[in-house]
Formats: C-alpha cells, structure tokens, sequence
C-alpha cells in the first residue's frame, strides 16, 4: 500500500520517485491495484516520470501501455458518442446535459488517461415524455426512480437521467428535486449555444452534487 500511495504521489508530480526500487512482485501488485481502483491510465503518468532504474520490467511496462491505449481510444469513441447524442436528444426536442463521468474531463489535465463507463445524460422534460421518446427508439432494459438504462449503441451505455440523483429521505429528496430544478433552469439555456460538442454543469452544481452522489455509493452501492 505504501508504494501504491507514492505512484500516486509521482503521478501528481508531488514525489520524484519511490522510496525504494520495486520488486517484480510489487509492480504486479502495483498493476493489478490500479486496474481495481481504475486509474491505471493516471498513475501512468508517474512510470513516465521515473527514473530509468525504478521502472517495472518491460513486460508489464508493454502491458501497461496497451492498457492506456485502450483507455485512450475508449475516452475519444465517448466524446464522440456524446457529440452524437447530444445532437440526437436536441433534434427531437430535448435539450441535455452530459453529468458525471466524462463531464469531469475538465477537472484533469490528460483527461484522455482517466477510465470511463458509460454516458450519463440528464435530459430537460417529464420523467413520462423522456420515456416515451427513449422507448420510441429502444426499449430501456432498466426503469429506475431517476433513470433509464439505454443500450442503444454497441459497446456504451448510456443512463437517460430525469432527474440527476435522489435521495431516500423522502424530505431531503424534496429538498434535492427542488435545487436541481432550479439548477437546471440556469444550466439548460447553456444547451441552445452548444453546436458541436455537448454541455456540461458548472462547479456550482458539481461540487454539491458530486459529494451527495459519492456518498451514496459509500453507503449503498460502491466506489470505482
């Protein structure tokens, strides 16, 4: 666990290298640990910054580098599908915001290395038009209190968001609809300007919404 903190560490340019050379056992370990906690294409960043003699062997570095390209290659086929569907939804007359995951790409200086999941949309509308549309074209495979499943494009997921969380005390969630709607009302408009590309939330909404949606997944679900 030590040498996994300081690659991070490396990794954030707040370490030069490790307090000691890695076994080939360790750096096996390293790799796998990475993988787990899904940031094999960040700390990536810190085996090029090491010294030549504290580098992993160059099997695993060669397995490593294919992983990142696949990170990478996955990263562009999302921005492009959230181009797409950012465009589709605005032809048939919803306007949306991508949240989550690859709306975070702005916080990271190579959002490229940083691994995604699926496309998580928040759509403009009613719960029972924005299910009527989605089901027009395929039927969700999931129906949640605050989202659809929608498999539509081979190898992506993308989570259809009426509203962009919930919450289970049924007074906070009150509480929680009402500054999302108001959230919204500020963040939609942006949608008109969008031509190429897709629209993303502010730090006024993400930095509240992200801590209330981390915490759930402590709680209820899971951290990946």
């Amino acid at each position: 666990m030590q040498l996994f903190c300081e690659l991070i560490r490396i990794a954030l340019g707040t370490q030069t290298y490790f307090s000691h050379i890695p076994s080939y056992t360790e750096w096996k370990e390293l790799y796998s640990m990475s993988n787990k906690h899904g940031i094999s294409g960040i700390l990536f960043q810190g085996l090029t910054r090491l010294p030549k003699e504290q580098r992993p062997n160059q099997d695993l570095f060669a397995d490593w580098i294919t992983l990142v390209k696949k990170i990478e290659d996955r990263y562009k086929k999302q921005e492009k599908l959230a181009d797409y569907v950012t465009k589709t939804f605005k032809k048939h007359g919803f306007r949306s915001i991508i949240i989550k995951g690859l709306s975070l790409s702005k916080y990271f200086p190579n959002p490229q290395y940083r691994h995604s999941s699926d496309i998580d949309v928040w759509l403009e509308g009613n719960k029972e038009d924005i299910l009527s549309y989605v089901s027009s074209v395929k039927k969700p495979y999931n129906i949640l209190y605050h989202h659809c499943d929608f498999y539509v494009i081979p190898g992506m997921d993308i989570e259809v968001h009426f509203i962009p969380s919930y919450f289970c005390n049924p007074f906070t969630n009150k509480r929680f609809k009402s500054w999302a709607k108001d959230c919204g009302q500020r963040l939609f408009p942006n949608c008109d300007t969008i031509e190429e590309g897709y629209n993303v939330p502010d730090d006024m909404f993400n930095i509240p919404y992200l801590l209330t949606h981390l915490f759930r997944h402590v709680i209820d679900e899971e951290l990946i």
